[in-house]
């Protein structure tokens, strides 16, 4: 019967994900793969995973098999799956029903309590072929089972015609008969210590990265000698060459697991952020004894914003004077240099932590602190920019909504000798300061003032006996990333809301009349054992990336501060009234919003014709296919959010092509022979003027590139004719065949 199938199935709460995630990929496979079993020998596999089941020993003698066995959240999910398939089939959809009980049904059976093997192989040049091959395996351990599970996949109509069949031997289960050899056999891993840790590990995971490089180098788009191939170099992707995660159950049932990035050194492009210094320890002194949670990383915005030049530069050098031309026009509107004074300013340690003392033991007490280099010439920096962003949004704001009761109101105000600065929302009001050396951040201003002063009152995490237990593991490498959470307090605030949605789906199916379990999950305290502190560590070395942690069960991250944040803290009961009260503004608000974008976009147009003068002896683009062809800006930033019939984006295709797709489709115009001024009075360009009787106004740019949202369409019909001589609708046609006027 199906319920007591989905009920064997599920015995495991982890069950349901992993195999249904697998079940499309066969079919997807359909009769290239079969075409493709035909032409290959051994394909090299891009992606493989290997599970070991959770009825292995080693599961069940591990904490994470301790736990399960006491509660019933499997058969809580297998009551309201039984409840939805049956609603289903009653409401006249009987195949669904149908095919549950058959292929779906039957691999729910198997679940993750089994051996599961999967593999994704790499196609040669030469193959005919859509689709890469695929091949899986299941050790059913009963050739019964494995016989009736094989009959349903071959009998299945979804498998599609040519599909390699399904073969059942001594129990397991083959899909994909192209390639020999033990699908459960050793994963081969380049680095010594994590290939030892593979050789009894509960899962392993790895994607040969140089094998998928290689093959989308086949797509004219990534190919040799394109842009795709030179962003995939310059960026240091193509210096990666595989991507790992092994799992195992260590000597005290805790889930040890190593995550592991083969990148060798020198590494270039974005791959050298990874190359940052060695965390110190000292740095945790920032951190109060109270906090639940910590990290402490390595970070320099300054150096990301130089490798992103430095590649940009690389591809293509007319990219990297645009990207200097932004940050420049950025700063020239803000009054504060982004890259020199405030990026550069800032230092390369991140310090975040949750502060149960600040806020209660909800997610809220999130602190972010950064090092800073320079304190006072970032705070300057920060104030400055401050003023600017709430100027420029609530002029947007009252240009848009001129009876809009609300704007943005960025407060600064002294509080417990801390000069903060706030801005006040509905639920969050985000808050920063820069205390002595210090960058604080925080959701809440109470975060903000509480971290003033609390390690001088409440003595530093760096000093407490769980945290030096958990972090001595890894003090013997040279760590650019530290983290560390006390489950034991985070837990108890979590706890609520996971057996909530135990719950949901056990109440689902007892209204179809099934005595679904009654307890989801066990009472705290015979769960409270198994939360306890625990940590996490990143290091970088010749060969790669590498980050180890131990949690003492699978999925203890659900028990973690971020759950507590999204669930734990109350907004989800009082955001919805709050919501429904507060309809008309947020009506008002979103009509803003889409206003704001639509500007903002057609800032963006203007300004890319900007940077395309300083190369052009000061001549603006009135084209703007030429400068989407030109990578000033993707195809989607033409489109304004106002458009409700927002056209298809364009596939692969010529220059000529995206140039004309740019001309029939673009919602944002420029004027016709201009040269760069800042007169601020001169119109430069404008939205789609066919979309003015949905939206209610129209996005004009100025020449000195201030945009405002325009609602007296006849008076910017007459500048337009009195500056240009032209209609509006002369310079959309324009625009949309090409046709442009010689220029004077």
């Amino acid at each position: 019967m199906l319920r007591n199938r989905v009920r064997a199935a599920l015995a495991y709460g982890l069950s349901t994900a992993l195999v249904v995630q697998l079940l499309p990929l066969p079919w997807l496979a359909s009769q290239a793969m079969a075409q493709a079993s035909e032409e290959m020998g051994s394909p090299k596999p891009i992606f493989r995973v290997v599970w070991r089941g959770t009825e292995h020993s080693a599961f069940r003698d591990s904490q994470t098999g301790a736990l399960m066995a006491k509660t019933e959240l499997g058969a809580s999910v297998a009551s309201g799956w039984s409840a939805i398939a049956e609603m289903g089939a009653a409401d006249g959809n009987p195949e669904m029903a149908a095919m549950m009980d058959g292929v779906v049904g039957q691999l729910l059976e198997v679940g993750l309590g089994r051996p599961v093997g999967f593999e994704l192989g790499q196609l040669p040049p030469d193959a005919d072929a859509t689709f890469l091959p695929i091949r899986a395996a299941m050790d059913l351990g009963d050739d019964e089972a494995a016989q009736r599970l094989a009959a349903s996949l071959n009998a299945s109509a979804e498998l599609g015609e040519g599909m390699p069949p399904a073969e059942a031997t001594e129990g397991v289960v083959r899909l994909g008969d192209w390639v020999g050899g033990d699908l459960f056999g050793p994963t081969e891993l380049s680095e010594p210590s994590l290939a030892a840790m593979s050789e009894d590990a509960q899962l392993v995971v790895r994607v040969d990265v140089a094998a998928a490089v290689e093959q989308a180098m086949w797509l004219p788009e990534v190919g040799e000698g394109s842009p795709g191939a030179a962003w995939l170099d310059a960026l240091g992707v193509s210096g990666v060459r595989s991507i790992s995660y092994v799992g195992r159950f260590d000597e005290q049932g805790w889930w040890h697991y190593r995550y592991a990035i083969e990148a060798p050194g020198p590494r270039k492009g974005l791959m050298k952020f990874f190359d940052a210094a060695a965390v110190d320890p000292s740095a945790f002194r920032e951190v109060p004894a109270s906090a639940s949670w910590a990290g402490v990383y390595r970070m320099d915005p300054a150096e990301l914003i130089g490798m992103i030049r430095e590649a940009a530069d690389e591809v293509d050098p007319q990219m990297a004077l645009q990207l200097n031309g932004m940050l420049g026009l950025a700063s020239g509107m803000t009054g504060v240099d982004l890259e020199g004074e405030l990026l550069a300013s800032l230092g390369d340690t991140w310090i975040a932590y949750y502060d149960p003392n600040a806020v209660g033991p909800g997610g809220l007490g999130l602190c972010i602190v950064n090092q800073a280099r320079d304190a006072d010439r970032l705070a300057g920096a920060l104030t400055r920019l401050q003023g600017v962003v709430q100027m420029l949004i609530n002029q947007q704001i009252a240009m848009n909504e001129p009876e809009a009761p609300f704007g943005v109101n960025i407060q600064s105000r002294e509080v417990d000798g801390v000069a903060l600065h706030t801005i006040n929302g509905l639920v969050l009001s985000p808050t920063w300061a820069v205390i002595d050396d210090r960058l604080v951040l925080g959701l809440q201003p109470h975060t903000v003032v509480t971290a003033a002063d609390a390690v001088e009152r409440e003595g530093a995490m760096l000093d407490d006996p769980s945290f030096r237990e958990v972090v001595a593991e890894y003090v013997d490498r040279p760590l650019t990333g530290l983290r560390y959470v006390d489950l034991s307090a985070t837990g108890p605030v979590v706890y609520p809301q996971l057996l909530s949605y135990g719950q949901l789906f056990a109440g689902f199916g007892a209204l179809s009349g099934d005595d679904a379990p009654i307890m989801p999950l066990p009472p705290l305290h015979e769960m409270e054992p198994f939360l306890v502190p625990t940590g996490e560590a990143a290091w970088v070395d010749d060969w790669g990336v590498h980050v180890e942690g131990r949690v003492p069960f699978i999925g203890a991250s659900m028990f973690g501060p971020h759950s507590a944040m999204l669930n734990g803290s109350g907004a989800a009961v009082y955001v919805p009234a709050m919501v429904g009260a507060m309809l008309p503004a947020l009506g008002a608000a979103r009509r803003t919003a889409r206003q704001m974008q639509s500007n903002t976009q057609m800032r963006g147009v203007h300004q890319s014709t900007i940077m395309w003068a300083q190369s052009n002896q000061g001549r603006l683009s009135h084209d703007v296919g030429e400068l989407m062809v030109g990578h000033y800006f993707t195809a989607e930033y033409l489109i304004s959010p106002l458009n409700p019939n927002p056209p298809a984006e364009p596939g692969l295709a010529s220059d000529d092509d995206l140039q004309a797709w740019a001309w029939a489709n673009t919602d944002y115009f420029l004027l016709p022979n201009k040269l760069q001024t800042l007169d601020s009075e001169e119109v430069a360009g404008f939205s789609n003027p066919a979309l003015f009787g949905v939206a209610g106004g129209i996005s004009v740019a100025y020449a000195d590139n201030h945009v405002v949202w325009e609602t007296d369409f006849e008076a910017l019909r007459r500048t337009v004719r009195i500056q240009t001589g032209f209609e509006l609708e002369e310079i959309v046609n324009m625009q949309r065949t090409g046709d442009w006027p010689e220029s004077p």
